[in-house]
């Protein structure tokens, strides 16, 4: 093969042509007719040409795919694969979308998980919402029907005669301090809400929202005081009020309706507008920006002794679903109010909207995940710097080299902890390291490339060991240089495995157990009813016990409720719940990830037809 500058350089015709024509004196004689007329001259024009445009560049082609400086396209994939590395493929943007209906609700709009909206002009950009949500009345109470309330129930009543819509009200009584609230009813930011309340005379009617999954004397409330002529917007916690977060003097007029409107948005920002039982007059407003509580149930509460209190027609007028680009890349970054479209306009929605940009990581969805940003897949270009820079640090033998080796370039690798022995000391009669050795515990990413990546980074005078912080790995690699085999050591985390037994209450619209189960096993990690693995969890990661009952529990699911009628307990596990700051968790070492298995009898789930 002929090469210049170690790259191969293709004949060309004349050269082909030189070669064939001597081909044919030394075939026939020297006197054979190759002069520009003759046939000979024409066939070996012919052959020249073909050969330099079909095997002369196929051998060009062939020649530049198999090395890194010159591949391009899938052949540079197949050469970056040499040294456990994949393309980045083009990620898709996400956000938020709100979808508003015309005024406040007074029946339940359900938008599905993959409503599709988009942006305006002739070529939308399209984007799906990835999670179902409901304009929802919550309760107008006519009826009558408190059962799927808490709290201090026996003082709470159903009366007729003074409702602001309809028939029926709820009533309070002159108890301070009573709260009742929905426990079937879990409302997040990214909604806004209304309710109904009329004092009377040196009351104080008290709507609150967000009261905490976990303890129900923690949330936000609203306080119409008639006494002091004034609305509060508090932070609860405990039971006891923990900060004012704004305070309005405005007119609260005794035994007439007042409609609290609370816009909760995604940024953490609350906006109270008061109105007057008209719901034109905007009688006063407030604000704050605050994280305390994201989401949790909504109730009503009595904030004195003084005299009943009345509440009625709760319900929304907006609520917002986390949406993802249709398309991977940059062109899912879109500016704020721009996916205003939906082709197919859910029931009772009049206009949809993306209040944040998408892709903008300094916002975060309804679940509190920060935005991910549309990028192009990996450029040629960025694919080889990469490569050769995986390939040039392979010598560095730091620690950060090798972290970042595995982290960056091992696909699927989503947590590396680094342990390291730097001294002369043998710590393996104690349970760790042997002299100048590390071991990486690696969460995620396949056993062979995981072991490529560490033979590429550490130094050949460094020890790979594995066993001590987690479950041991060795792995052969051979050495492209000279097909030496190599044995590599490292360590995954150990399995925490998770058992549960789960009473729940369905309808006819239940999904069945192994979609349950499967959901469960999303969250948590492990092995789906096909056999397939998925992971979940991180390292060190808590189970956060309500996470899974919202996974559980809801309409999309045709799960009512938790059951509570079979002994008291309707959501056990092993290892058994235990409350970490607060929160009810199942508690995950540091060096641990926990796992489930659908395909088991991991997941137990006792049903009880409504």
């Amino acid at each position: 093969m002929p090469f210049e500058d170690d790259t191969y350089a293709p004949r060309t015709v004349q050269t082909l042509q030189s070669q064939i024509e001597a081909e044919l004196r030394a075939e026939f004689g020297q006197d054979i007719d190759l002069t520009e007329s003759s046939t000979f001259t024409t066939l070996a024009e012919v052959v020249a040409t073909v050969t330099n445009q079909n095997q002369e560049q196929s051998l060009q082609d062939v020649y530049e795919a198999a090395f890194l400086s010159t591949a391009t396209g899938d052949d540079l994939e197949k050469v970056v694969a040499i040294v456990g590395l994949q393309r980045r493929a083009a990620t898709h943007a996400t956000g938020v979308e709100r979808f508003t209906a015309g005024g406040k609700v007074e029946s339940d709009y359900t938008i599905q998980t993959g409503t599709t909206v988009q942006t305006a002009g002739s070529e939308p950009i399209e984007f799906e919402t990835t999670e179902p949500t409901t304009l929802q009345l919550y309760d107008d109470f006519e009826d009558t029907d408190l059962s799927e309330y808490s709290g201090n129930t026996a003082d709470v009543s159903v009366t007729s005669g003074t409702a602001y819509n309809g028939v029926q009200s709820l009533q309070l009584a002159a108890q301070a301090g009573s709260h009742i609230y929905n426990n079937n009813l879990v409302r997040q930011q990214g909604s806004r809400t209304h309710v109904h309340l009329r004092p009377l005379s040196g009351t104080e009617p008290i709507y609150t929202f967000g009261v905490s999954e976990l303890d129900q004397t923690d949330y936000y409330q609203v306080v119409l005081d008639e006494t002091a002529q004034e609305a509060r917007l508090e932070v609860v916690v405990g039971g006891s009020v923990s900060s004012v977060l704004d305070t309005t003097s405005l007119t609260v007029t005794a035994q007439e309706y007042h409609e609290i409107e609370v816009d909760w948005q995604t940024t953490n920002d609350i906006d109270v507008t008061v109105y007057d039982d008209t719901g034109d007059t905007t009688l006063g407003t407030l604000s704050a920006t605050d994280d305390t509580y994201t989401r949790g149930y909504v109730g009503y509460k009595s904030g004195d002794g003084t005299d009943t209190k009345q509440f009625d027609f709760s319900t929304t007028s907006a609520t917002s679903a986390n949406i993802r680009a249709v398309q991977g890349g940059i062109i899912g970054n879109v500016g704020p109010n721009t996916i205003v479209n939906t082709p197919t306009p859910p029931a009772g929605v009049n206009e949809v909207t993306n209040p944040y940009p998408t892709g903008d990581p300094d916002f975060d969805d309804t679940d509190q995940v920060t935005f991910a940003s549309g990028r192009v897949a990996e450029s040629d270009e960025a694919l080889r710097e990469r490569a050769q820079d995986a390939v040039s640090q392979g010598g560095d033998a730091t620690a950060d080299a090798l972290v970042s080796a595995l982290i960056n370039d091992v696909s699927g690798v989503s947590s590396v902890t680094l342990y390291e022995n730097k001294t002369d000391i043998d710590n393996t009669g104690s349970g760790g390291l042997p002299p100048h050795s590390f071991e990486a515990v690696v969460f995620g990413g396949e056993n062979d490339d995981v072991a490529e990546a560490i033979f590429e980074t550490k130094a050949v005078t460094a020890r790979d060991y594995s066993g001590v912080n987690g479950t041991s790995v060795t792995e052969t690699v051979v050495a492209d240089s000279n097909q030496q085999q190599w044995d590599i050591e490292f360590s995954r985390p150990a399995k925490l495995d998770v058992d549960m037994t789960i009473d729940i209450v369905v309808d006819d619209t239940y999904v069945g157990d192994d979609e349950i189960r499967d959901q469960l096993t999303q969250v948590i990690g492990g092995t789906l009813s096909n056999q397939s693995e998925v992971v979940g969890l991180g390292v060190g990661e808590d189970v956060i016990v309500d996470q899974l009952k919202d996974t559980v529990v809801g309409d999309e699911n045709g799960v009512i409720a938790l059951d509570n009628s079979v002994d008291g307990s309707p959501f056990t596990t092993t290892p058994a719940i235990t409350t970490v700051d607060g929160i009810d968790v199942i508690d995950v070492g540091a060096n641990e990830v926990a796992q489930t298995d659908a395909t088991d009898a991991s997941i137990t789930l006792n049903t009880r037809t409504q």
